[in-house]
């Protein structure tokens, strides 16, 4: 894993919404992902939660990424038969099967995320803890807790995220301005992941730029890789990852804009 890393990226590549800003409108989509990869630095990677990956596709993202962004991280989701359709932790043969395949992403395997379920209820946060000490400290996993309640119950997600910190699993921070549960109290570990859902006002542009200083702040919680991810229509987001990036600096790669009156319209 990348030492000291801000990785900015979007929730997916494939966006055909994205031709004409970030592809050419003469682009094919099956390669969408090597122009992705050479402007950002982490996608998610959602198909995992439908099915189980084959080692075989794992591979193949592989060697579309490694010779384009040695530091391109994929995020993957833990399949939802794992965390929706068993008892979290109990179907240990599905979720052994997907490790080995997300395992083939090799150096490329960012944090892998634990999305549970609308009716998982804060006062099971312990079994969160179960499942994240039967995790291989060698991968770093986050859990997105979806339940309403969470923020409201600090009863429950205040030992959450002391006892997570003795694991490699860390809570996703989403900043949909739904709460306001201090950020900096739910770190952990040695990485971060960020979900920022725009709203497309004022306000987004200020939530931006308190974001951008945070991430630098956090280093000093023992932060060394965050992950940060704009949900935002697909025009801004460029434009806002791009302003991002800039006032970051450091290692931050900056995406050059996709000039459309350019005399090479394709890369390939």
């Amino acid at each position: 894993m990348s030492e000291g890393r801000a990785h900015l990226g979007l929730p997916t590549w494939e966006s055909a919404l994205l031709q004409g800003t970030l592809y050419d409108h003469r682009c094919p989509i099956k390669e969408f992902l090597i122009t992705y990869a050479s402007q950002f630095d982490a996608v998610e990677l959602q198909q995992t939660f439908t099915d189980l990956p084959y080692e075989s596709e794992m591979e193949a993202l592989r060697e579309v990424v490694e010779e384009v962004n040695g530091n391109f991280r994929f995020c993957p989701l833990i399949p939802r038969r794992v965390s929706h359709e068993f008892p979290l932790g109990d179907n240990y043969h599905d979720m052994r099967e997907f490790l080995a395949a997300v395992g083939h992403l090799g150096k490329h395997l960012g944090p892998i995320v634990l999305r549970l379920p609308e009716t998982f209820q804060p006062e099971n946060w312990k079994a969160i803890v179960r499942f994240a000490r039967r995790c291989p400290k060698e991968k770093r996993f986050v859990v997105h807790l979806t339940h309403m309640d969470w923020y409201k119950k600090t009863e429950c997600l205040i030992p959450l995220v002391e006892a997570l910190k003795e694991t490699t699993m860390n809570i996703m921070i989403e900043d949909n301005q739904s709460h306001d549960f201090p950020t900096e109290k739910l770190l952990g570990g040695d990485h971060l992941m960020v979900r920022f859902k725009g709203r497309q006002s004022p306000q987004d542009e200020q939530r931006l730029a308190m974001w951008v200083y945070k991430l630098g702040e956090y280093k000093g919680y023992g932060i060394k890789n965050s992950y940060f991810f704009l949900y935002e229509q697909e025009e801004m987001c460029l434009e806002i990852l791009r302003k991002m990036a800039t006032s970051m600096g450091g290692n931050v790669h900056v995406p050059e804009p996709f000039d459309e009156n350019a005399d090479q319209l394709s890369l390939f």
